[in-house]
């Protein structure tokens, strides 16, 4: 997993720290999209059933305009609401270091600590490369997701404008 860091010299332990703390930061960042994703779900929810249930009551009244209105508005809806879900998949992850691999890459002479501290700069550079790749991929459909969902409120704002016109 260790690839050839190139740096001149020997990590230290501080060097190595810096870079556990940027995949420390990556891991934070999955949690808290996490939480946003959570967000939009509900707030996607709440909203989606404020709709049906005011539409079951004025269904009946509805010009054409205000049906085609209301259809657009459960549709930006529906599909913030799956593009948040996209976002919450379970997503591939690198994880920083294997123990277990580590400990076989000793054999017989274990590395010294500046070899070591070396491999797993090495190891938390490459995780958090992709992790944050993954993560952008993910906030960029969250960001588009609250987009879409503030769209579908717009929208139904629309269709009670519309109504108070007749």
């Amino acid at each position: 997993m260790a690839a050839e860091w190139g740096g001149a010299g020997m990590a230290t332990e501080k060097q190595y720290l810096f870079f556990k703390s940027l995949y420390d930061e990556e891991n934070e960042r999955t949690k808290l999209l996490g939480e946003h994703a959570k967000n939009n779900l509900g707030l996607a929810t709440v909203y989606s059933a404020f709709i049906i249930f005011v539409m079951d009551k004025q269904m009946a009244t509805m010009t054409a305009i205000g049906k085609w209105l209301f259809v657009g508005a459960i549709l930006l809806m529906l599909t913030s609401f799956l593009l948040s879900l996209l976002a919450t998949r379970i997503s591939d992850f690198e994880v920083a270091t294997l123990p277990a691999e580590v400990f076989e890459s000793f054999g017989d002479n274990p590395p010294s600590d500046e070899e070591f501290f070396d491999d797993r700069i090495a190891d938390y550079s490459v995780a958090c490369e992709s992790n944050s790749s993954v993560n952008d991929r993910n906030a960029k459909m969250l960001l588009v997701a609250r987009y879409v969902l503030l769209a579908g409120i717009a929208v139904h704002a629309a269709y009670f404008v519309e109504r108070l016109r007749f």
